[in-house]
């Protein structure tokens, strides 16, 4: 299946966009530059080929259209390879994708970010902390049910509360 993906015209001409460096000094001593990733009213200066054939980036399903216009703006070459890539916008990894991968390598996760990132073990975590700590430290989050394994405790805090009770019902991703 072929997938074209159209990034918005802009108004004038190619020419009339700013050309913008594409590499960045580092802010830091000894630290090496950074690549320039534009906007859409930017280009970016070309590379000599023997580093622009190095500038591949792992696609995915979920790669945003944002994210695909700006690397290909940025002289990205686009990769479905798994090994072969600098940049990947994609779907969290388990422990052992983290583990392979380079140090060169740069994507959107963190190991073990889903744990905050989905509602249902946010609390989770939140609530083992409260029990180690104590609830004077994490009073910050209101109590949580998860369904359908909490629904007695949501149904007795429901009947315990009366008609004035503001409830917040939401998916947990």
């Amino acid at each position: 299946m072929t997938v074209i993906v159209e990034e918005p015209m802009i108004l004038g001409g190619e020419d009339d966009r700013e050309e913008c460096p594409a590499l960045v000094p580092s802010l830091f001593p000894l630290m090496p530059p950074t690549l320039y990733f534009s906007t859409a009213n930017e280009k970016v200066e070309l590379l000599p080929a023997e580093q622009r054939r190095l500038l591949k980036w792992k696609m995915s399903t979920v790669t945003p259209n944002i994210v695909k216009h700006t690397i290909a703006r940025s002289h990205f070459k686009a990769t479905k390879k798994s090994y072969d890539w600098v940049g990947c916008w994609g779907h969290h990894m388990k422990s052992p994708g983290f583990k392979a991968i380079g140090e060169h390598q740069k994507l959107n996760h963190f190991p073990g970010t889903f744990q905050i990132g989905r509602k249902d073990r946010l609390w989770r975590n939140l609530s083992k902390m409260q029990l180690r700590f104590g609830k004077q430290e994490f009073n910050f989050f209101p109590r949580t049910f998860i369904l359908p394994q909490d629904i007695k405790l949501l149904r007795k805090a429901w009947e315990d509360g009366g008609s004035k009770q503001k409830w917040i019902v939401k998916p947990d991703v």
